[in-house]
């Protein structure tokens, strides 16, 4: 069975910020953004989002 590569902690809270940094630098509004949106452009499943913030606006940038 193959390894999953490590990740290191607090890296998924960072690709979700990076990710909804990338929207809103291609001229998207923060408050137009979603959930799904967001952690689609991270490459990670949703429900991961909640694991690290309650609401969109908890990530509020």
């Amino acid at each position: 069975m193959a390894d999953r590569p490590k990740r290191r902690p607090g890296e998924t809270r960072e690709k979700l910020m990076n990710a909804a940094l990338t929207l809103v630098g291609k001229g998207r509004h923060f408050a137009s953004l979603g959930i799904r949106e967001v952690t689609r452009q991270a490459g990670v499943v949703p429900t991961s989002f909640y694991r690290h913030f309650r609401s969109m606006d908890d990530l509020g940038l």
